[in-house]
C-alpha cells in the first residue's frame, strides 16, 4: 500500500518528555511552588492531584483541550476548596506558568537517529506534525529549538484548536491542511507513540498507523497483535527503508 503523506505525534515520538519515572506530565519541576505558597503540605501532593485530574478529565470522553494555566487554576481552586485554606492561586499559576517556559524546554530530548530518518523521508514524501499540548504553539517551537521543524509542512497542536487527539476533529484538520481527499486516506501514515491516538483513531478514520511501542521504558500498552510496531528509531529508520519502494510509488 502506497505512502504518500507521513503525520508525525510529537511528544515521546519526534522529541521525549518523560522524566526518569516515565512521567510525561512536566509537572515534577514545578511541583515545590504550590508548596511554598501554601496550597499544598508537600510537592508529590500537587503531583498527584494534577495526574488525578487529568485522568478524570477525559475519563468521560472529554476531548476539549484545557491550557496549563486553566489546569492548575481548577486543580488549586477545588484542593482549597476540599482543604478549606485561603490562598490567592493567581500568583501561584503565574510563578509556576514562568518556571514551566524556564524549565521544560531543557528537558526535551531526541535520538541521534531522528534527523537522519527525517532527512531521508524529506526526500521522498511530505511529512506533518499532530501533536496534543496544553500551550499553543509550543511543539513548533521545540521542533523548531531542535533543528527538526524544517522537515515539516506544518504542525498542528491540540492548543491551537482547542480539541485533543482522539477527537476527530484534530486529524480532520490536518488531513485538511495537507490536501488529503477522502479517497487518498489509506495513503497516509499515521507513527505516534499513543496507542489510541496515534494508531487505533487513525485507523479507524482509514489511514495506515504505525505504534512506537516504548512499553519497556514507561507505563504503556505494549503493541497488539496485527500493529505495526517499532521499538525506537533505529528500528523505525529501518522498516521505512524496507518499505521505501512504497514512497515512489
Amino acid at each position: 500500500m502506497a505512502i504518500k503523506y507521513i503525520f508525525f505525534d510529537c511528544f515521546n515520538t519526534l522529541i521525549d518528555d518523560f522524566d526518569e519515572a516515565g512521567d510525561e506530565s512536566g509537572m515534577r519541576p514545578l511541583a515545590h511552588i504550590p508548596v511554598s505558597h501554601g496550597v499544598y503540605d508537600h510537592p508529590d501532593h500537587f503531583h498527584d492531584d494534577y495526574l488525578a485530574w487529568r485522568r478524570q478529565y477525559w475519563k468521560g470522553g472529554n476531548q476539549d483541550e484545557v491550557l496549563l494555566a486553566d489546569r492548575l487554576t481548577a486543580i488549586f481552586r477545588n484542593h482549597l476548596e476540599r482543604s478549606s485554606r485561603e490562598v490567592d492561586v493567581v500568583p501561584v499559576v503565574e510563578e509556576m506558568m514562568k518556571l514551566f517556559h524556564q524549565v521544560f524546554p531543557t528537558t526535551i530530548r531526541r535520538s541521534a537517529l531522528v534527523p537522519k530518518t527525517l532527512a531521508m523521508l524529506h526526500k521522498q514524501v511530505p511529512m506533518a506534525v499532530v501533536s496534543n499540548f496544553f500551550l499553543a504553539d509550543y511543539p513548533a517551537y521545540l521542533l523548531n529549538q531542535h533543528n527538526l521543524d524544517h522537515y515539516f509542512d506544518f504542525v498542528i497542536d491540540s492548543a491551537q484548536l482547542m480539541i485533543k487527539k482522539p477527537g476527530r476533529s484534530i486529524y480532520l484538520s490536518a488531513l485538511e491542511k495537507a490536501k488529503i481527499a477522502p479517497d487518498q486516506l489509506s495513503e497516509v501514515l499515521f507513527i505516534g507513540d499513543n496507542l489510541k491516538n496515534d494508531v487505533l483513531i487513525p485507523l479507524e478514520l482509514g489511514m495506515q498507523a504505525w505504534y512506537f511501542d516504548r512499553s519497556g521504558e514507561r507505563k504503556v500498552a505494549p503493541a497488539p497483535p496485527g500493529i505495526i510496531s517499532f521499538k525506537n528509531w533505529m528500528e523505525l529508520d529501518q522498516l521505512l527503508r524496507s518499505r521505501l519502494n512504497l514512497l515512489t510509488n
